[in-house]
C-alpha cells in the first residue's frame, strides 16, 4: 500500500510504503515516523495521486487580486459589514463587539477529517465508506463578519487627547494549519480557495501585531464618546440550518477502529481594517 503525506505548513510530501495489508503496529509506527521527521503537522493523506501534483482549482484572478488577497496592510475590499453601535450618552459605552452579519453561505465539498494530527479526505479509498456514523453529506462554508471594539476613550474638554492602542491582525499558526487541513490546500493557496467557496476574499496570513495611534482635539462643553472598531471575519462549516457541523466517529478496518474528529472550531481572521468612531455631547 503506498500513501502519499503531505505536510501542510511546509508542503513536503513523504511517500509512505506499507504492506498491502498493514498490520495496526505498522501503521501507527509509521505515523510516528511522519511526526518525527516532519515536526510542524498537521498532514494531509492521499493514497491516489501525489498532492504536490494536485494543481489549483481556484478560478483566475483579476490583476492585482494577488496582492489583496495576500496582503494584510491592504484593507479588506468589498467584504459587507455590519454597521458598529454608537454610544447613546456619555456614559453608555457600546458593546465590545458589533452583531455579526452572515456575507456568505455556499455549499463545500471535498473536506478532511482528521485521525490524530493527520487528515484524510472523507471519499479517499483509505476510509473505504467504513465511517460511523457517515460524515454528513450537505457541508456549507460560513463567512460572517463583525466589529470588535479595539480601544474606547471618553474625553472632556477642552483638551487634546492622543493615545495608542496595540491589537492583533491576521489569522493564528494554529487555526491557519487546521482550516487549509480541512480545505485539503496548502496554507499559500488558502485565501484563494476561501474566495472560490464563499465569493469573498478572506487573508488569512498568520497573526501579528498592529499599532494604532491618534489624536482627540475635543471643545470646551463637550465630551466625546471615541471607539476604535477591528474588522473580524469568521469561518465555520454548518449544516443546512446554519447549526456548526459537530461531527466525531470511528473508521473501522480489519486491525483496528480508529477515532476521527472534524474539528470545526471557529477560524477567526484580524484585520487591521478599522473604522474611527467618534461620537459627540454636549456637556
Amino acid at each position: 500500500m503506498v500513501l502519499y503525506a503531505r505536510n501542510v505548513v511546509s508542503e513536503k510530501t513523504t511517500l509512505l510504503d506499507l504492506s498491502d495489508a498493514p498490520t495496526q503496529e505498522e501503521f501507527e509506527t509509521v505515523m510516528q515516523q511522519l511526526s518525527d521527521t516532519q515536526h510542524a503537522g498537521p498532514f494531509i493523506i492521499l493514497t491516489e495521486k501525489n498532492p504536490a501534483d494536485v494543481k489549483s482549482t481556484a478560478p483566475a484572478k483579476e490583476p492585482g487580486e494577488t496582492e489583496r488577497l495576500s496582503s494584510l496592510d491592504n484593507i479588506v475590499s468589498n467584504l459587507p459589514t455590519p454597521t458598529p453601535p454608537k454610544p447613546q450618552s456619555p456614559t453608555n459605552f457600546p458593546p465590545d463587539r458589533s452583531e455579526e452579519l452572515i456575507v456568505s453561505t455556499n455549499p463545500v465539498s471535498g473536506l478532511y477529517v482528521a485521525i490524530g494530527n493527520t487528515y484524510f479526505p472523507v471519499d479517499d479509498p483509505i476510509l473505504n465508506g467504513e465511517l460511523q456514523p457517515p460524515f454528513p453529506q450537505n457541508v456549507y462554508a460560513q463567512l460572517s463578519t463583525y466589529w470588535e471594539k479595539a480601544g474606547t476613550a471618553t474625553i472632556v474638554g477642552p483638551q487634546t487627547y492622543t493615545h495608542e492602542v496595540s491589537f492583533e491582525a491576521g489569522m493564528t499558526v494554529t487555526d491557519s494549519t487546521t482550516l487549509s487541513a480541512e480545505l485539503g490546500v496548502s496554507i499559500g493557496k488558502l485565501s484563494a480557495k476561501i474566495a472560490a467557496t464563499t465569493s469573498h476574499s478572506v487573508t488569512t496570513s498568520q497573526s501579528r501585531t498592529v499599532t494604532d495611534s491618534y489624536e482627540l482635539k475635543v471643545g470646551d462643553s463637550e465630551t466625546a464618546v471615541y471607539v476604535l472598531w477591528q474588522l473580524i471575519a469568521k469561518i465555520r462549516f454548518v449544516d443546512a440550518d446554519n447549526n456548526p457541523i459537530e461531527w466525531a466517529g470511528i473508521l473501522k478496518t480489519p486491525i483496528a477502529n480508529f477515532k476521527v474528529t472534524f474539528p470545526n472550531e471557529r477560524r477567526l481572521s484580524m484585520f487591521n481594517t478599522v473604522y474611527s468612531d467618534r461620537t459627540d455631547f454636549k456637556t
